[in-house]
């Protein structure tokens, strides 16, 4: 085959020819070798051609075809010890042998795949697609070469090295011999192991790449169109903590609102995919993620970079990290000043220091020995966030029972030394420690993206002139809350530490569904404001509300499913369906649900058969689920039965608690007194809140239920108590006013007669259960008669007695295109 034109064309004929008398004249081995690679790389030069896969290779699918296609010569373990090596002259070579595979690249693998070898049993395998070819190429670079976890610690750790591996063209023309020359032949050998065992470390270390999440994108498409809806939510999952969340600190950096739309859109994905949407729909929202991420490399790439926007990120990042811990350090500070134990503020120090230093450590580890993932990340920050804010919460309870000045005497003179004395300092050291790791974590990852992006000296200023921000603003803050009376200090830490807790746990629930572990229900029209801890969710702005409205299951029913209707009598609000929708959502056999809280009915569309298992999860739930058939004339549905006494005797337990916490009776008694009013107004509310965490939902008993624990461990016995029986009480309030309003549907709708008369096909009218008319059909009222359904006046004028239903004394007159309700009286 000729060469075509070029200008090196002749230098290569030259060169192949020189070449081909070192191979007759049979030159030294080592000589012929070095020539035969020379010539390759000017060929290559002068005629390029693909180096490299268009994506990340995958190596089980390259074991796969090894198994298949090469084991039977090569060996299982690339020794070249195969069943049938023994028949073959040559013999196969052995992959596994050290010295050879040096001098071997994957893509001097990928060629002999395509091509074959002359002379050898070693025939073309053209047929594979390209993407087979460097799956296999890749899978058969690693058998001499072990992946060691010296060679994943040598790429994490050295940033020069990953600059000569910037991404997979480079890895796959790469041999071990020619790193080695550079680095060492042990080092190389490690390092090359490594990557061409996880050839996804190339890719994830491409600043800006976001090949990972393309890939895990088509993946999740490809397994909902094949009906797998669990793997594609898996998948999508994927495609945010394993594909996104390595470049969302850089992103963020740059671009924080390009940042926002791409989680805010990766979260409507996950809720669509979880609702069941039709593949044309998740295919659009697929889309548009993809043009958002090519956005987000354009962004990432190295010449957007500016020192102005560095210098920028860097001030920003640890600012804005830095204020909340700030805020709550300062607070914890001036508190100790205010009840005089100066003493007391080394452990508040000693808290946020030694979280400075484990935020050293865990730089250090992440950078030299392991990487933190996108889930790891996720989980340390919602975890750490919910706690802090748990905490907050108790001693913002606290704090706000000690805003009068009389209250915080008696406390300083009677209780304060002691409780300072025991646990206090532990407490101190704590809540310090936690608040600040947490900003610290977070400011690392962003960091870290930021140095392998700009200038050392940029960065350094950035984080200075936000640590000289920082320290004027802890000044101002312990300055004005020293001039502040005990009351109003009070006041306003309780106010502080509340909004704070707030802010908290919305940061907390969103990085817990950006993990996966609570589920997203997209909130339209909501700002995006993560400051405030305000994230476009209804988990993340209100645990007890529902999901965003779908459409009617029965409207879609599947071939080969079922309806059925079941009434759950401990189904009151959105807080027991959010329960309810998160367990049967993950079911199989469940292909749509629909509420109906006022009449705790619950239409469930599933495959034929699963009744069964249907209510089971629902008991697993703590609820009982009936089968339910509407039946004309229902009787009332009975009121709350609930005895008061119950909650007389919790209240009065509480307010005994206050009384005995001004008395100087021991603290056990109060405490005793406390523990039994929790007891006999919180048990309910603690074994809901007990179901809500087993199942990853943070609904208000939940909330609840940590809050009151809270204020029991610090020991805020009076407080702890009335907040759970005003809670019961609330809720009892609740379950009655659910119940009456039932009840008052239930009476409007026995109004309305069980039959109509209906307009058949023919025009003749037929006597039919009101329950069987359908939308469309045209239904004839009488004078004197009370109308059945709701409905549009299609012909006819008449005046209506709508007293019943809106309570208008006079009655009104109706013509063509007004509205009609069941119940109400025609007149005329």
């Amino acid at each position: 085959m000729a060469l075509p034109p070029a200008a090196q064309k002749a230098g290569l004929l030259s060169e192949a020819k020189a070449f081909r008398g070192m191979v007759v004249q049979k030159a030294a081995p080592n000589d012929v070798a070095k020539s035969a690679r020379t010539l390759a790389a000017h060929l290559l030069t002068a005629y390029p051609v693909p180096l490299a896969p268009g994506k990340t290779p995958d190596l089980a699918r390259g074991k796969a075809l090894y198994a298949q296609n090469c084991a039977g010569c090569h060996g299982l373990s690339g020794d070249g010890h195969g069943p049938d090596a023994v028949k073959l002259n040559p013999v196969p070579v052995a992959f596994a042998d050290v010295s050879r595979a040096r001098e071997r690249s994957p893509f001097a693998l990928y060629q002999v795949i395509g091509q074959g070898l002359g002379g050898t049993a070693m025939r073309s395998f053209s047929e594979l697609p390209s993407q087979d070819r460097w799956n296999l190429a890749f899978y058969i670079g690693r058998f001499a070469f072990p992946d060691a976890g010296q060679g994943e610690q040598l790429w994490k750790s050295d940033a020069a090295l990953r600059s000569q591996i910037p991404n997979l063209a480079a890895l796959a023309g790469m041999t071990p011999a020619s790193l080695g020359r550079q680095i060492g032949p042990d080092k190389a050998d490690a390092v090359l192991g490594y990557l061409r065992a996880h050839p996804e470390a190339v890719s994830e270390a491409t600043t800006g790449s976001l090949t990972v999440a393309h890939e895990k994108l088509q993946a999740s498409l490809a397994a909902y169109v094949a009906g797998d809806r669990e793997a594609a939510k898996k998948l999508a999952l994927s495609a945010y903590l394993d594909g996104f969340e390595p470049v969302e600190p850089a992103l963020a950096a740059r671009d924080a609102t390009l940042m926002g739309r791409i989680e805010t859109e990766m979260g409507n994905l996950r809720a669509a995919i979880g609702r069941g949407e039709p593949v044309s729909a998740v295919k659009d929202r697929m889309a548009v993620l993809d043009g958002l991420f090519s956005d987000a490399e354009e962004v990432l790439s190295p010449d957007a970079a500016s020192t102005a926007s560095t210098f920028l990120g860097a001030f920003t990042i640890l600012l804005r990290e830095g204020v909340e811990a700030l805020l709550i350090v300062v607070a914890m500070i001036a508190f100790l000043r205010k009840a005089d134990r100066g003493e007391m503020v080394r452990h508040v120090h000693v808290g946020w220091v030694a979280a400075l230093a484990a935020g050293a450590l865990t730089w250090a580890v992440a950078t030299f020995f392991i990487g933190i993932s996108g889930a790891s990340r996720e989980l340390t920050e919602g975890f750490g966030s919910l706690f802090a804010a748990v905490v907050l919460l108790s001693v913002g309870i606290w704090m706000h029972g000690k805003s009068q000045a009389g209250e915080w005497q008696r406390y300083i003179n009677e209780t304060l030394g002691k409780a300072l004395s025991r646990s206090s300092a532990w407490f101190l050291f704590g809540l310090a420690f936690i608040v600040v790791y947490r900003e610290v974590f977070e400011t690392i990852l962003f960091y870290a993206a930021l140095t392998a992006q700009g200038s050392g000296a940029v960065i350094l200023a950035g984080a200075i002139s936000a640590v000289v921000v920082l320290a004027l603003i802890a000044w101002a803050m312990l300055r004005f809350s020293a001039q502040l009376p005990v009351g109003e200090f009070f006041k306003y830490s309780s106010w502080l530490i509340a909004v704070l807790a707030v802010v908290l746990a919305g940061k907390g629930v969103s990085a817990l569904q950006e993990a996966g572990i609570i589920d997203i229900a997209p909130l339209a029209h909501m700002p995006r404001i993560p400051v405030l801890g305000l994230f476009p969710t209804w988990q993340s702005i209100a645990p007890t509300s529902r999901d965003e409205p779908v459409p009617s299951v029965l409207s879609t029913v599947p071939e080969g499913s079922s309806v059925t209707r079941l009434r759950i009598a401990q189904m009151d609000c959105p807080t027991e369906e959010a329960l309810i929708r998160k367990k049967l959502g993950t079911m199989g056999e469940v292909d749509g649900l629909e509420f109906n809280l006022m009449q705790r009915v619950l239409t469930v569309v599933h495959r034929t058969g699963a009744v069964p298992e249907v209510q089971a999860a629902i008991r697993d739930l703590g609820m009982d689920a009936e089968l339910f058939e509407p039946v004309g004339n229902e009787k009332p549905h009975e009121e709350a039965t609930k005895p008061w006494w119950p909650y007389a005797a919790g209240g009065f337990a509480a307010l005994v608690a206050e009384i005995i916490q001004w008395s100087d009776l021991p603290e056990w008694t109060v405490a005793l007194v406390a523990l039994i009013a929790v007891a006999i107004c919180g048990l309910d509310t603690y074994r809901k809140g007990w179901i809500a965490l087993r199942h990853g939902n943070l609904n208000i008993n939940a909330l609840m239920s940590i809050a009151v624990t809270g204020a029991l461990l610090i020991r805020q016995w009076p407080e702890a108590a009335m907040v759970m029986v005003l809670f019961a009480i609330a809720e009892l309030i609740e379950a009655k006013s659910l119940d009456r309003a039932r009840n008052a549907i239930r009476s409007l709708v026995q109004l309305a007669p069980d039959h109509a008369t209906v307009r058949q096909p023919d025009g003749s009218w037929v006597d039919r259960p009101a329950a069987s008319v359908r939308i469309g059909d045209v239904v004839r009222i009488k004078p004197g008669q009370s109308i059945a359904l709701d409905g549009t006046v299609k012909s006819g004028r008449s005046t209506i007695n709508q007293s019943a239903i809106t309570g208008e004394s006079m009655p009104v007159e109706k013509a063509p295109g007004d509205q009609v309700f069941a119940g109400t009286l025609n007149e005329a």
